[in-house]
């Protein structure tokens, strides 16, 4: 059978099989290599497959010819996952990743810096908690796709993505302010992003680890206070003194509005380093202290 069978099925997987999902990709090569975690079934488009069961289980297989072809996974996979820089970079064309069983997408897409991900893609329901690494350096990633309300880990989700050039977008977990959820370097490196809607749900800094979060987004344009909320020092919520802001909005020239006074609640926070270096568009960038500008 040939690849425009298989990726025909993919594509009929992708459009009728909603209540069981799938993750579907294409690679270019004569070998691929991937690691997965549950248990299911690995489709190698050229008519083989392997059912495959175990905790990070590594599984490769062998082409006949050197090609482009056609990968699926079907299942109770929990975690689909790159090995390496070497296998990632033979990705091309990322379809789906939208399994019911998948608890994670912790470096699922980890330097695939040859892919292209489809305007449809999607993590549909599954239940993922984290998007640790999740598309780490793939350049060809021109969208933010839906965001899982029970994703809690976000660091280095979309770092050097410079092919998001439209909105950013944050979770609606963002504005909780008992969970310490980590945005570290979530956007980092993000040259090109241009844009947060006004929509936008509001970090609630309390608790959160926002280090890095929007370093060197330099076209950035927003408003600062679409983007984060005061500090709140009230009983009953995280105040335990682990917020982390350094670095969070260096080098971002083009952010607007008033900044929220973060700086009076400095015990609150394990970092505040360069929180706002050349952060020259703020109303009151010669008001915030030093300490949050600098090193």
């Amino acid at each position: 059978m040939n690849r425009n069978y298989y990726q025909a099925l993919i594509s009929m997987s992708i459009q009728q099989t909603d209540a069981t999902g799938t993750v579907a990709f294409d690679i270019q090569g004569s070998s691929f290599s991937i690691k997965t975690s549950g248990n299911g079934i690995i489709n190698w488009g050229d008519g083989a497959q392997k059912i495959v069961s175990g905790s990070d289980v590594t599984t490769s297989h062998s082409y006949s010819a050197t090609g482009l072809h056609s990968i699926v996974f079907t299942g109770s996979f929990t975690n689909v996952q790159q090995v390496n820089s070497t296998q990632a970079a033979k990705v091309r064309k990322v379809w789906s990743y939208s399994l019911p069983s998948l608890t994670t997408a912790a470096k699922a897409f980890y330097q695939c810096v040859n892919a292209t991900f489809d305007s449809g893609f999607s993590f549909g329901t599954s239940p993922i908690t984290s998007l640790y690494h999740c598309f780490y350096e793939c350049p060809g990633l021109d969208f933010t796709p839906n965001i899982p309300s029970t994703v809690e880990e976000f660091s280095y989700c979309f770092y050097n993505c410079t092919g998001i050039s439209v909105t950013a977008v944050l979770p609606s977990v963002a504005s909780n302010l008992n969970k310490s959820i980590s945005f570290s370097h979530m956007y980092d490196g993000c040259i090109n992003l241009l844009s947060i809607p006004s929509s936008n749900t509001r970090i609630r800094p309390n608790g959160k680890d926002m280090s890095y979060m929007f370093r060197n987004c330099s076209r950035l344009i927003a408003d600062i206070t679409s983007i984060v909320s005061q500090y709140e020092n009230s009983v009953g919520i995280n105040n335990t003194g682990n917020a982390n802001a350094g670095y969070m909005f260096y080098n971002c020239p083009n952010l607007t509005g008033t900044m929220h006074s973060w700086w009076s609640y400095n015990a609150k926070f394990s970092s505040h380093s360069q929180c706002f270096y050349k952060c020259t568009g703020l109303a009151n960038y010669i008001s915030i202290p030093s300490g949050w500008k600098t090193s």
